[in-house]
């Protein structure tokens, strides 16, 4: 009876004794099976009480896609914009921490996920996704943690513009890291700034930052957002060449250099107004 009382007293139901009495017909005194219904229209009261006696939802997915490279704060305003359940704000509190183990995929879920359901899946995703990466990196002994090839993927998904360069750029930055010369990747600033390339100033790029990869050595202190498994592989495989530099012109195609004085004739020529 409570059951009807509340429904009736939401407007769901106009009369809670008709509706107990289609509950009773259809289910005996086994009870309503609990959680999240959608009705697209109205229906009848017996409609309604069947559906709920037998725990017919009709709570149909929505197609969620994450993409390669987004933020925990780009995730969290897609599953904003998609499920009326997942709130934004909600969902950073929860993810904040996992910046870098959200795994970007294309998802199903119910129309009443909250926040923390997504993450969650995410989270599960990802450790499903990296568990040979994991492996690999414990049987081949490799000097690079786990952490780390996970932040370098995040550097590596932003400054590469196809699976052709994620190699080299991989390579390139390990090598640099390896010789303790600043990445100077502008990713970085981007996620800490919001700003791309060729929005950055000189006052920005000497912004006193852990994850300004000008001034400090190193990879930043934590990955710059949520990378796929061609870029998480591509640093873990780094792909030897005599490169130590590269830019990528506007039309976006990289240009490589094996010393400073080459890069700084690259910029010249690629970049200038």
């Amino acid at each position: 009876m409570s059951l009807s009382r509340e429904l009736s007293a939401k407007r769901y139901i106009r009369s809670p004794m008709l509706f107990q009495m289609a509950a009773i017909l259809l289910k005996g005194d086994h009870g309503a099976v609990a959680g999240d219904y959608y009705f697209g229209s109205r229906k009848s009261v017996f409609t309604v009480a069947k559906r709920i006696a037998f725990g017919d939802f009709k709570l149909v997915p929505i197609k969620v896609t994450f993409a390669e490279g987004e933020t925990v704060a780009e995730m969290s305003r897609v599953c904003a914009s998609l499920l009326p359940k997942c709130d934004a704000k909600a969902f950073e509190a929860d993810a904040r921490a996992r910046e870098g183990y959200l795994f970007p995929d294309t998802y199903f879920f119910s129309p009443v996920s909250s926040a923390e359901d997504v993450v969650l899946a995410l989270s599960n995703m990802f450790v499903k996704k990296t568990k040979n990466l994991r492996d690999r990196i414990s049987s081949s002994g490799n000097a690079r943690s786990f952490d780390q090839i996970v932040i370098m993927a995040s550097v590596i998904e932003k400054e590469a513009g196809s699976d052709a360069e994620r190699g080299i750029i991989s390579g390139i930055l390990w090598k640099r890291i390896d010789h303790h010369i600043a990445l100077g990747v502008d990713a970085a600033f981007a996620y800490i700034l919001h700003k791309s390339s060729s929005e950055l100033t000189l006052k920005d790029l000497k912004i006193d930052s852990p994850f300004n990869t000008y001034t400090h050595l190193g990879l930043p202190p934590s990955a710059i957002g949520n990378a796929g498994l061609a870029s998480l592989s591509a640093a873990l495989n780094p792909e030897p060449s005599p490169y130590w530099y590269y830019l990528h012109d506007k039309n976006g195609t990289i240009h490589y250099a094996k010393n400073f004085a080459e890069h700084k004739a690259n910029k010249a020529k690629f970049l200038k107004n």
